[in-house]
């Protein structure tokens, strides 16, 4: 984009590029989000192996490779060195409106995130929502450099635990100065938690807490379902006193 920032993926393998799979799903919630379509331009995939990388290449124009040594979290601190900042985005994630006008710019990191004390959210009420941004500074360079540093020693940072590991190492973050802007995770839902059901707010729905590939094939097409559903009612329909639309997934990620 104008500001140097780009739309980067987790890892996506051929299970999750083949054909009607999670990639195609992930692109068309894209394609039928408010003001979202736009964002393709700006998205990179990354894959793994090559029969991932040309199924990608058949569905999206901008696809990455991975080798086999090379590793998400790498490439995340790579893009950062190079000057690059980038929102990051599994790809069980549908968005539905765009992301780009909640970045402060002031801050190094903005993620939807709730830091709740160490042991007290559940199974079904995880932290993480599947996405943040990063912005190029030296500051943010460093804090990644530091998980590197961690994820050699003790396999201790993910970057779909951002959330997480943001609050494990607190004292690390205020110390090198880096900024962050917690989002409401409200607004960012996701199979585990019960929060996040009104169509009328929710910018993404992630299919986490959700065993096998064709579980949440099944569950992201009713969720893409229902939004169309929602966006071809009357704008005063949907927007109906006492009326919360919501979404009829999961039904069979979580029991």
């Amino acid at each position: 984009m104008e500001d140097r920032t780009i739309i980067l993926t987790g890892i996506v393998d051929e299970a999750w590029t083949s054909p009607g799979s999670v990639l195609d799903l992930f692109l068309e919630s894209f394609r039928l989000g408010q003001g979202t379509e736009m964002l393709l331009n700006h998205l990179l995939v990354v894959t793994i192996g090559n029969k991932a990388y040309q199924q990608c290449h058949s569905l999206h124009p901008h696809c990455l490779e991975l080798t086999p040594i090379g590793s998400i979290n790498n490439l995340l601190l790579d893009v950062l060195k190079l000057g690059y900042s980038f929102l990051f985005t599994v790809v069980d994630v549908m968005w539905f409106r765009t992301l780009v006008f909640e970045i402060n710019p002031l801050h190094e990191i903005t993620i939807p995130c709730n830091l709740l004390s160490r042991g007290s959210e559940s199974e079904r009420n995880r932290p993480g929502r599947g996405l943040f941004y990063v912005k190029s500074t030296e500051r943010a360079v460093e804090l990644f450099k530091y998980w590197k540093f961690l994820r050699t020693l003790y396999d201790t940072f993910h970057v779909e635990s951002l959330c997480e590991n943001l609050r494990e190492h607190q004292e690390y973050t205020k110390m090198i100065g880096v900024e962050i802007d917690y989002l409401n995770a409200s607004y960012f839902g996701g199979f585990c938690s019960g929060e996040s059901k009104d169509m009328n707010m929710v910018f993404t729905m992630q299919a986490n807490c959700c065993k096998g590939v064709e579980n949440k094939v099944y569950d992201l097409r009713l969720v893409l379902d229902g939004w169309r559903n929602f966006t071809a009612q009357p704008s005063n329909f949907r927007s109906g006193v006492g009326m919360v639309p919501s979404w009829r997934a999961p039904t069979k990620c979580i029991a």
